[in-house]
């Protein structure tokens, strides 16, 4: 029983870490767009 709580217990971590790092990638990635719009915004100005 005590091992399989604890693959269990580092599946959920794995999983939220997992997630971390897709919101990092998604707000990454929201501002290289962000930063692209205002490149072109600014060379057209």
């Amino acid at each position: 029983m005590k091992i399989s709580e604890q693959i269990v217990e580092n599946i959920e971590q794995f999983k939220s870490v997992n997630e971390q790092i897709d919101e990092q990638k998604g707000e990454r990635s929201l501002r290289d767009k962000f930063c692209i719009m205002n490149n072109i915004l600014n060379f057209e100005t």
